[in-house]
């Protein structure tokens, strides 16, 4: 059966996750501004509907390695300041996800439009 109580709680939780990206990570804002033109664009231009599907999806995804990515930055500065090897490769790694996700949302684009 399932757990209301649980799945309640949760969707909170994931409200306040969005808070505190809208809050402190400025790429994730400039992402969201980004939104307010791409995801409409997306039912403009795609002619099916599977079309408006994967370039709203190809968006999604640059959301979505961004807040991965901010997770992941925000743990690793929880163990403190200094810069050590493996941090700055985890962060880079992370970083990197964001840059594969935008890149593939631009070839999408690209590939459906023209």
């Amino acid at each position: 059966m399932l757990n209301f109580i649980r799945i309640f709680k949760a969707f909170f939780y994931s409200l306040n996750g969005l808070k505190v990206l809208i809050n402190e990570s400025t790429a994730f804002k400039q992402e969201i501004l980004v939104s307010f033109f791409v995801l409409p664009a997306a039912f403009y231009f795609g002619k099916t509907s599977i079309e408006i599907v994967v370039l709203c999806f190809s968006w999604f995804l640059v959301l979505i390695s961004e807040m991965i990515n901010t997770a992941i930055e925000k743990t690793i500065d929880r163990f403190g300041e200094e810069i050590h090897p493996i941090s700055k490769e985890a962060k880079d790694i992370a970083s990197a996800s964001v840059f594969l996700a935008i890149s593939f949302a631009i070839f999408v684009w690209i590939i459906i439009l023209v």
